[in-house]
């Protein structure tokens, strides 16, 4: 069980968009990330994509050539 006051965000998922928020309101909040184990996921979702916009957030935030080092697909 979460115990939500220990918390000020609480992100339910850890793909591009739960983790980019939750990079951004760490530094200043307490922030939980809630996550499916590996196991449950053999595979990626159909529909599990990133907008082209993200690049841009990814880069201001210094993560873009990490995030392409990691060898996603296009």
């Amino acid at each position: 069980m979460i115990d939500s006051d220990a918390y000020d965000a609480i992100i339910f998922g850890a793909g591009p968009a739960g983790a980019c928020l939750a990079a951004n309101l760490a530094p200043f909040h307490r922030v939980l990330i809630v996550e499916r184990s590996a196991l449950c996921d053999a595979a990626p979702a159909p529909g599990e994509t990133l907008a082209p916009a993200a690049r841009r957030l990814f880069a201001d935030m210094g993560l873009w050539d990490a995030f392409r080092a990691e060898g996603h697909e296009r």
